[in-house]
């Protein structure tokens, strides 16, 4: 009897004894995030407009051409290789030259990449291509150089195009 109340007692002792909180094992499991992302090649474009000013064909100008230069400004990413080019504006005259209108009257005038004005700029083979763009928040400064031809008779007035440029990143 006494082993019995001993088995007793130890089977009441083992029961609350599994009530007892324990120490739970701590088991783990690990996994992976592939994480990423793409940046997209982008380019911004921003040009101040081209203003020759006034254009005497019987003064100064019947002899020499009237020049004048603007800024375009270009944002691209990093490490782009952007090419610029500019349309023939919407009064083309032929190769490298366009024109200004008034009132069905033309007055031709070209732009150039080049401070010298030698080097035309336009569209194909006269685009320009930035091959050390360094990119980034600076924006790449570039000077657009225009020339009206000397010697051209028009009809006094305002003259004007539009001429369109276009980044290819």
């Amino acid at each position: 009897m006494r082993l019995l109340k001993m088995t007793s007692c130890l089977l009441a002792a083992c029961a609350i004894a599994g009530a007892w909180p324990t120490a739970a094992h701590a088991e783990s499991a690990t996994g992976k995030i592939e994480v990423s992302a793409f940046v997209t090649s982008n380019c911004r474009l921003t040009i101040a407009p081209l203003v020759f000013g006034e254009y005497d064909p019987l003064g100064v100008h019947q002899a020499s051409s009237l020049d004048a230069s603007t800024e375009l400004r270009l944002f691209c990413s990093r490490d782009s290789r952007p090419t610029l080019s500019l349309d023939g504006g919407l009064n083309p005259q032929g190769p490298a030259l366009r024109g200004l209108t008034n009132a069905g009257e033309f007055l031709g005038y070209q732009i150039f990449q080049d401070s010298s004005r030698t080097q035309p700029w336009g569209e194909g083979s006269d685009a320009r291509t930035l091959s050390d763009f360094s990119g980034g928040f600076e924006p790449e400064r570039i000077t657009v150089y225009g020339r009206i031809p000397a010697g051209q008779q028009v009809l006094s007035g305002s003259y004007s195009d539009v001429v369109t440029a276009k980044v290819d990143f």
